[in-house]
């Protein structure tokens, strides 16, 4: 039998749907008044207990052959330090004393991506960045890196001891919802209709939760095993989101230093999940690696594609969304003329779009392609990593390495050599990148002001229609621009 804390959160009821599909025995330990839908329909023995208060976990854990430790507070006020102490440090402490006297074999503690230290220059993160809570930037970070340091050195004594570090959850049964739920609700709601600098790390609580399975099957005790998923940028989220709910894409960009100085204002208007620390931590740039997970453990992680695409699907059948299914085929059936007619007209636009660009770039030796890699490149800052190049742009590898290349002919980008393959080269900007930065931005200025002159904002929401007219628009722009460079 197994008892599991923290069994009604996301990951906690993920990690119950697993061990009972699997045929094992779960007590799920859940706080007095807490709700017990995430549990409904599961075959489980319910527990009310608190690990700050160590009876009940005695109690709880007699019986036990496992406990998975998921229980904790996930903070960033200051006014939360205390209960941060209490629950994630002093809990914890707890189920490693209740663990040894109700003779329990084997612990699995779920720390935090949080209780390691990012290395410089946006460097990897692995299991040897964990140096305890020193320097680290606030109460739950510290917290949830002592609570990592008290379980490691736990191990022994008849206790086997094994941490594992998730990042960022997506995916279904997000009962809460949690924070990123509330995100993705208020895109897919249209509540939400702008894009902004930066991204994470995020993985699927399902494979993560199988990540905490393999953990108690095989991991080493005494060992750290980091458990991340795909690192993604704020744009991408926004417009998978919106693609998947049928929503327009968003045609606001924001630069990072934008957002910094209006959060105060983008929280109180509803947006709790946007607030100073996750900015910051949405500015990191650090690869995180899985390796040992995946030779050790069998970890694996699905794209984060597929997870917001489940976790909508799973939104939608909670009632929490209505229409998205029936929205997102009509988008892509097309107000007028069919799916057909819609995707001929966006390779227009974009085929207008690129010629334009090439031809007001024409005298920086910069083609379309390479101007587009370099604006990915000011907006995500240095050391982005060459696949995540591939991946916020969604073009093909063989044509990001091309571009790249010129543009390192060029002058305006190195690469360091990689570590493993080239897909985890990173690339940084020259001077001479930084010095041109003005003038593509000026030339795509432009050619957006170019493609919606004339075109009302209540006319965007008719996408065929409001295309064609882009393309029209970009059409006559070109032929001045080729009349200007022909005179």
């Amino acid at each position: 039998m197994f008892a599991v804390t923290g069994a009604t959160g996301h990951l906690g009821n993920n990690l119950v749907r697993i061990l009972v599909s699997r045929g094992y025995a779960v007590r799920a330990l859940v706080l007095p008044g807490d709700s017990l839908r995430p549990l409904e329909g599961l075959e489980v023995e319910i527990v009310e207990a608190d690990v700050r208060d160590l009876t009940s976990l005695e109690r709880a854990f007699r019986g036990a052959e496992g406990v998975f430790h998921l229980a904790s507070v996930i903070s960033l006020a200051p006014g939360d330090e205390p209960l941060l102490e209490a629950v994630n440090v002093g809990g914890t402490a707890n189920v490693v004393e209740a663990c040894r006297r109700a003779g329990v074999r084997r612990l699995v503690y779920v720390s935090s991506i949080h209780a390691l230290r990012e290395p410089a220059e946006g460097g990897t993160v692995d299991e040897t960045c964990f140096a305890g809570p020193a320097d680290l930037p606030d109460a739950y970070s510290r917290t949830k890196a002592r609570a990592t340091e008290l379980v490691l050195g736990a191990s022994g004594e008849g206790l086997e001891c094994v941490v594992v570090a998730p990042t960022g959850l997506l995916g279904p049964y997000d009962y809460a919802p949690s924070l990123m739920g509330r995100a993705i609700l208020d895109v897919a709601r249209g509540k939400f209709a702008v894009t902004f600098d930066g991204g994470y790390d995020f993985a699927d609580a399902r494979d993560v939760a199988e990540g905490i399975v393999a953990a108690w099957l095989r991991g080493r005790p005494g060992q750290l095993y980091l458990l991340p998923g795909e690192w993604v940028s704020v744009p991408f989220l926004v417009n998978t989101v919106c693609r998947l709910a049928g929503r327009p894409l968003p045609r606001v960009h924001l630069p990072y230093s934008f957002m910094m100085g209006v959060v105060g204002l983008v929280e109180a208007v509803g947006y709790r999940w946007i607030n100073r620390q996750a900015l910051k931590i949405l500015a990191t740039r650090a690869v995180i690696s899985s390796e040992k997970a995946r030779s050790e453990l069998g970890y694996r992680s699905r794209p984060v594609a597929e997870s917001l695409e489940d976790t909508l699907a799973w939104f939608e059948a909670q009632g929490w969304l209505r229409g998205v299914r029936a929205r997102a085929v009509a988008r892509q059936a097309g107000s007028a003329g069919g799916f057909e007619a819609l995707v001929m007209t966006a390779n227009r636009v974009i085929e207008a779009g690129q010629a334009c660009l090439n031809l007001k770039l024409r005298g920086s030796r910069l083609t379309g392609a390479e101007a587009n890699v370099l604006m990915f490149l000011y907006t995500h800052g240095e050391g982005v990593i060459q696949e995540d190049i591939v991946t916020g742009m969604e073009l093909t590898r063989p044509a990001i390495s091309r571009t790249l290349r010129e543009l390192e002919r060029k002058g305006y980008v190195h690469r360091y050599p990689a570590e493993r393959d080239r897909r985890s080269r990173q690339v940084f900007l020259t001077d001479r990148a930084f010095e041109e930065k003005a003038r593509v931005e000026e030339a795509y200025r432009q050619i957006v002001a170019a493609a919606t002159e004339g075109i009302p904002e209540e006319k965007a929401g008719e996408f065929l229609g409001y295309l064609r007219r882009v393309a029209e628009n970009l059409d006559a722009y070109r032929k001045e621009l080729k009349m200007d460079k022909a005179g």
